[in-house]
């Protein structure tokens, strides 16, 4: 059986500054579950493991809505061996 990993989506725009999304990053690899986050302008790609952690949880415990807007714009379950990759293209996409 294949492992697969969620790619979690979202706008990011900071409240005092709607340029500074790049610190937001931190926040989400604090969660435990989060394997691995791209940032690409006010866009985040985060990656997670859905049998720890939901996406819905991912937002509350990183602390981000303190500091950010946030809109989530997808959510999608990639295999193991395709979602670093998939994840850069999707951020670009978007």
């Amino acid at each position: 059986m294949e492992d697969y990993l969620n790619i979690l989506i979202i706008k990011v725009e900071g409240k005092g500054c709607s340029r500074c999304t790049l610190p937001s990053k931190e926040l989400f690899f604090k969660v435990e579950g989060v394997k691995g986050v791209h940032v690409f302008g006010n866009k985040v790609a985060v990656i997670y493991n859905p049998k720890i952690i939901s996406s819905k949880d991912i937002i509350e415990k990183s602390g981000v809505l303190k500091h950010y807007y946030v809109k989530v714009l997808m959510e999608t379950s990639l295999p193991l061996n395709k979602v670093y990759s998939e994840a850069k293209e999707l951020l670009l996409m978007m």
